[in-house]
């Protein structure tokens, strides 16, 4: 008769509940590194396509906070971390017009575990109803400033530039610098 001994069995056990009592909090951890990742670079991406977008089409693009994927948030502090519509924005009101305007992409978050917050760097700065683009590639006037990703553990800080510019300036542990 074969069998497995109650030592040899719980011995197993032992092993597959310290196994797991390690992995889970890593695998958490990573499933947030990754979150963070698919949020900055989502939103690196959508301006970069925007500021593209106005130079190929000659007509200014706009990226503004959306929950609905069909118009932009219209309140003093739209919730960015709900997601975001690009779109042509023939008169850069940052509102999606019908008949004039047209939404060239959608990007949209289900997991809602983290703050994406517009900061202003330059002196009657907007970019919390969002950034638009000329069509020479600049944003518009006033358009300038960081958009800070954080969650109960990281942050990253995507900053755009006078010249249209973005790029990852910081990141770290914690909320970061102010």
């Amino acid at each position: 008769m074969r069998g497995v001994s109650l030592i040899e069995l719980m011995t197993t056990v032992s092993a597959l509940a310290i196994t797991l009592t390690l992995g889970v909090p890593t695998f958490t951890s990573l499933q947030a590194t990754i979150q963070r990742g698919q949020a900055s670079s989502e939103l690196l991406s959508s301006f970069t396509m925007a500021r593209s977008e106005a130079a190929r089409r000659a007509v200014p693009v706009t990226v503004c906070a959306s929950s609905d994927r069909l118009t932009c948030d219209t309140s003093q502090t739209p919730n960015w971390r709900n997601g975001w519509i690009v779109f042509t924005d023939a008169d850069m009101d940052k509102f999606v017009d019908s008949g004039t305007d047209n939404v060239i992409q959608t990007v949209h978050f289900d997991h809602t575990a983290f703050l994406l917050t517009p900061e202003c760097i330059s002196p009657g700065c907007k970019i919390a109803q969002g950034v638009s683009f000329q069509n020479s590639g600049y944003p518009d006037e006033g358009d300038i400033g960081r958009f800070r990703y954080t969650d109960d553990r990281e942050y990253q800080v995507l900053t755009l530039s006078y010249v249209g510019r973005i790029e990852l300036t910081g990141s770290g542990s914690g909320s970061g610098p102010s």
